[in-house]
């Protein structure tokens, strides 16, 4: 079983809106969040400390399996 550690602080606004995104937009803001966090480690495992970093997410949809 995977430990989670809860570090994310945001304004209160934005994070409603985010997840609004997420929701209109049928993808899991959780997933996008740690796919980013992933690509930041990387890059900073290679290219050491940056104050400006691109990182590049795909984001994904949900899949959803149809009742029929």
């Amino acid at each position: 079983m995977k430990d989670k550690n809860y570090i994310l602080r945001t304004n209160k606004e934005k994070m409603n809106a985010a997840l609004a995104i997420a929701k209109e937009n049928d993808f899991p803001l959780s997933k996008a969040i740690n796919d980013f966090i992933d690509k930041f480690i990387e890059n900073y495992n290679t290219n050491g400390f940056k104050e400006q970093v691109a990182v590049n997410v795909k984001i994904e949809k949900y899949k959803r399996k149809s009742k029929q």
